[in-house]
């Protein structure tokens, strides 16, 4: 019997097709092409993984036993595969190079079983349709390499309490390479691992998930392996947004497992804990220059360092972002980024122990002061570009260190230093419009200055200010003022020698300089209107000849 040619899609001759609703199971939900229309199948069965199978449009395939098998597959727009089956997964196993769905795959209402198995040695996953799967996975060795693309927005549902939901599940050592890409969505319910579901299969199970798109896993990473070969390593390539709940990353086998934060890649961790586990036997841990780390859950987090993830500059942070609530711990010293730090929301960056050292190569912006505890940290700004410190109100660091290898620290908020400001390399802090307030009454609160290391004020509205809070302190306190560039000419320091006990409060300092002209005129403390003098003819017309070119506002 001959079928109408409806759903016409370059099939080939003997290609399957469901002419009419039914179960993949059938023959009788199933015709063959022809050539120019389709055929009922009468005996000749069900699909098979020789064959190429079309989800006709206006049709929909219930898949009711696992494992079935075809070539490529064609979902069509108005058709449906799925399985009316939310007990079990059931798999369809697709051996062939091309996956599309342009229809509907799964239920996005209710959990449906249906899951799939890649068993050749390309597949790609493409079309605009509803693509709702509990999982997918690689279930045998036929081919050895297995290369999935997905190149669409796909979800994956299964949420039993072996919700691992993406994985290399073969029968044999085999290596399973996932890749999500630019402008695609994976997202999962449950966790994600490449060497079976929990990275310590039976089996030999190596693979690289390359996440250039987004993958959601509201579940655990699993970053290890048990694999004994080096022939089967796992891998993790990140140059698009990974969202996770929780990384498991304890030691791993021979085989060997990497991660690697790619430029303008992403890692997310929304949990509690962030890192369960973190091991370096084994494993290896890459974060770019241009990478971005966020530790964004609603609580407590333990902020991983340098140290944990292998001891390299290659482990340090490339940006890295503290976010939502709760405490960002460190558990130890010497917490390196190498781009921004960011604070925001009202979560809190507390260094443990005490005494720890933060370095940051690029900006500091936090949403308030109490997004950090000082406690007794040393904070070096580090970078070779201008970095600026942003709080809102004002920030507050213990022992602030300009090690800078270029350019200039620039103030975009009060700062206050509680113990020394400390220059140990060559260059300049810009005050930029605001006040740097040393609460450390001894003349050690800035330290290490010379005519190549000063601070920057040169605001005509004197509001680019150093405020020590000397109080009764005695000693020589200077003021290292100067001016771009850094030489001996342009150093102009002021020198206070206080010899007495006696309070003098805070000292407030501030300079700018004028051209020959002396203009501008200072309109803080006290507004001047002229310079002139009381003999008449040294007036030329602004006295310019016999007034010094620079202001100071000095306050105590």
């Amino acid at each position: 019997m001959l079928v109408s040619t409806k759903g016409v899609n370059a099939q080939a001759i003997g290609d399957f097709g469901s002419t009419v609703s039914g179960s993949w199971n059938s023959a009788s939900t199933w015709s063959t092409w022809l050539g120019a229309s389709w055929s009922a199948t009468g005996l000749s069965g069900t699909p098979s993984s020789g064959n190429n199978v079309y989800i006709l449009s206006g049709t929909t395939v219930t898949l009711t036993t696992s494992p079935m098998a075809c070539l490529n597959i064609n979902v069509q727009v108005g058709a449906k595969l799925w399985t009316a089956n939310s007990a079990v997964n059931i798999y369809l196993y697709v051996n062939g190079s091309s996956f599309i769905c342009n229809g509907q795959v799964g239920d996005p209402l209710l959990f449906d079983g249906i899951s799939f198995g890649i068993e050749g040695a390309n597949c790609t996953l493409t079309g605009s349709g509803s693509f709702y799967a509990s999982r997918i996975r690689k279930n045998t060795a036929l081919a050895i390499n297995t290369n999935f693309i997905v190149a669409r927005d796909v979800n994956l549902t299964w949420g039993s309490t072996a919700s691992t939901q993406i994985y290399n599940g073969a029968n044999a050592a085999s290596n399973f390479n996932v890749t999500v890409n630019a402008g695609a969505t994976l997202t999962l319910v449950g966790t994600a691992s490449i060497d079976g579901l929990t990275g310590t299969d039976g089996v030999d199970l190596g693979g690289t998930f390359t996440i250039n798109g987004t993958m959601i896993i509201p579940g655990k990473l699993y970053m290890t392996t048990n694999n004994v070969s080096t022939t089967y390593s796992c891998n993790w390539v990140i140059g698009g947004l990974v969202r996770t709940s929780e990384i498991v990353a304890p030691n791993s086998g021979l085989g060997t497992h990497s991660f690697l934060l790619n430029t303008a890649g992403k890692l997310d961790i929304t949990g509690t804990p962030a890192f369960s586990s973190l091991g370096t036997t084994n494993n290896s841990f890459v974060f770019n220059v241009n990478s971005t780390v966020e530790y964004s859950a609603a609580g407590n987090q333990i902020v991983r360092v340098r140290l944990e993830f292998g001891a390299t500059i290659s482990q340090d942070y490339g940006h890295l972002i503290l976010s939502n609530t709760g405490l960002k711990s460190t558990n130890q010293t010497g917490l390196y980024v190498k781009n921004d730090l960011t604070i925001t929301g009202s979560a809190i960056l507390d260094p443990n122990p005490v005494t720890s050292s933060i370095l940051v190569g690029g900006n500091w912006t936090n949403y308030n002061a109490s997004g950090f505890l000082e406690k007794t940290t040393i904070v070096y700004m580090y970078g070779a570009g201008v970095q600026n410190i942003t709080c809102q109100g004002g920030e507050v660091y213990n022992i602030l260190r300009y090690q800078k290898t270029g350019s200039y620290l620039r103030f975009n908020n009060p700062v206050d230093v509680i113990t020394q400001l400390i220059y140990s390399s060559n260059g300049y802090v810009d005050l930029n419009s605001n006040a740097l307030t040393i609460r450390n009454p001894a003349t050690t609160g800035i330290q290490n200055f010379t005519s190549a290391r000063y601070i920057l004020s040169e605001q005509t509205n004197n509001s680019s200010k150093i405020i020590w809070k000397i109080g009764t302190g005695t000693g020589t306190y200077t003021f290292p003022f100067g001016i771009p560039p850094g030489t001996v000419t342009n150093y102009i320091p002021v020198i206070l020698n206080k010899t007495t006990s006696n309070s003098i409060g805070d000292v407030s300092i501030a300079t700018y300089g004028t051209p020959a002209n002396n203009l501008p005129w200072p309109t803080t403390p006290t507004n001047v209107t002229n310079l002139w003098a009381d003999t008449a003819w040294h007036n030329g017309p602004d006295n310019r000849h016999w007034t010094v070119d620079r202001f100071w506002e000095v306050d105590a």
